[in-house]
């Protein structure tokens, strides 16, 4: 994967809490979904995620941080002083998601999918 999870940063805290990506090659951040789960035992995590978050379509960089807030807000881009770019996104909260230690973030890879509707 060319996104890797860095963190949550402040957790419980509506305003601030956010997950940070960083990216390791040049990628479509369009390709990754993020779940907010919760731990089942030291490294195994549940495969019955509570919240889903797929990226839209941008394109980013090497080193570029991709930063998921839990609160609402305006998808921006920003470039920082090491010359690489912040993607800011937002998930649309209305409260905390990440304030339990069982609570854990799984970042997902998604190059091919399949899409059918109800009656079609």
């Amino acid at each position: 994967m060319k996104l890797k999870i860095k963190g949550i940063e402040d957790a419980g805290v509506l305003d601030k809490e956010r997950a940070v990506f960083k990216a390791s090659a040049d990628e479509d951040v369009g390709h990754y979904i993020v779940f907010k789960t919760k731990k089942s035992g030291e490294t195994k995590v549940s495969s019955r995620p509570s919240l889903t978050f797929w990226f839209p379509d941008r394109e980013i960089k090497k080193d570029d941080l991709v930063v998921l807030y839990s609160k609402g807000g305006v998808n921006t881009s920003t470039t920082n002083t090491k010359g690489a770019t912040s993607h800011f996104f937002y998930w649309g909260q209305n409260s905390p998601i990440w304030n339990h230690s069982n609570d854990a973030v799984v970042l997902l890879s998604v190059d091919e999918w399949d899409l059918k509707f109800p009656g079609n």
